[in-house]
């Protein structure tokens, strides 16, 4: 393992952050007390999955359009969302997927008969989309068709194998595991754990930056209880853990920007890491967030990012 050595933390100013304003709710919409995934289409607008149904919001124009159970929806309570490259809004419940027409929404009606719970979603290079369901299965929707291929070491919980998938530019599918650390797929599987450079065999999520780079972020355990992010590029792995400076606590998500700046979620907080040095930014004190643990990042293609806590709550970083 590589392993780079950072000098010490920084403190930065807390961020301002701009939140965004819940859309009136109505009968078939409930109130959007919860955000759980977010997407960020081509066009600019950025699609959230709530507890009372899937948002499009614009954010030039801070106008937010709800789609509930009314607009096609098979539930309100939506846990996962995608947009494919070519503008496909895909959104999911535990046990369905629905698809976007542009107008209203499309459930899928079984097709395929997908295993239960559903745990992530990932745009492909060419609009199809790949879900991690139940146990074992890592599944291709492509139009009307469904391929379906088996995990090598199936997820014995009630939980489903991976909570995190993503696509490369090669088309190769990575996926986190809780059990087996890291799983790619290309059309053969290849599984990788702490004897190929990994921190820790509990992976929580994994994302791929706009180097190519693939990073992940470790759950905490008991061999690596600070957990740690590690980048895979090229074959090489590098990893970052509490030696490097990483806070004690778990790494909750990982994201790269088009600068190549990485942002950190942990369980007390958000770091940023310009391949230098961390600079440490504390959101507690933000009322926009509710909770200092950040659960999931994002960036939208103007490089801002967007923060996603513990209470579910989600916040746009104003600047730095």
């Amino acid at each position: 393992v590589t392993t780079v050595t950072v000098p010490p933390t920084t403190v930065a100013p807390t961020p301002s952050v701009t939140t965004t304003t819940n859309p009136a709710t109505g009968p078939d919409v409930g109130a959007l007390d919860r955000v759980f995934d977010l997407a960020l289409a081509p066009d600019g607008r950025l699609w959230a999955a709530t507890d009372a149904g899937v948002v499009a919001w614009d954010v030039e124009a801070e106008s937010p359009t709800v789609y509930s159970a009314g607009d096609g929806l098979p539930d309100r309570h939506v846990y996962r969302i995608a947009v494919a490259s070519n503008g496909t809004v895909w959104a999911a419940g535990d046990a369905w997927i629905a698809a976007f027409d542009g107008t209203s929404w499309i459930d899928l009606n079984g097709r395929p008969d997908l295993p239960y719970p559903i745990g992530a979603l990932a745009a492909g290079l060419d609009g199809d989309l790949w879900v991690a369901a139940g146990a074992d299965a890592l599944i291709r929707l492509d139009g009307g068709t469904a391929e379906t291929h088996l995990v090598p070491e199936p997820w014995t919980h009630a939980e489903p194998w991976s909570m995190s998938l993503a696509v490369d530019a090669s088309g190769t599918v990575w996926a986190s595991s809780l059990v087996s650390g890291v799983l790619s797929f290309d059309g053969e599987w290849r599984d990788f754990g702490i004897d190929d450079g990994l921190p820790t065999d509990s992976v929580g999520n994994v994302a791929v930056g706009p180097d190519g780079s693939v990073w992940f972020g470790g759950e905490a355990d008991d061999g690596v209880p600070a957990g740690g992010i590690v980048r895979y590029r090229d074959g090489d792995w590098t990893a970052f853990t509490t030696a490097d400076g990483l806070p004690v606590g778990g790494v909750t998500d990982v994201v790269q920007g088009n600068d190549g700046w990485l942002w950190i979620g942990t369980l007390d907080g958000l770091l940023r890491f310009d391949g230098h040095e961390l600079t440490r930014i504390s959101v507690a004190e933000e009322p926009a967030l509710g909770s200092n643990r950040v659960e999931r990042l994002f960036l939208d293609p103007g490089g801002q990012l967007w923060i996603l806590s513990e209470a579910g709550h989600l916040a746009r970083m104003a600047d730095g």
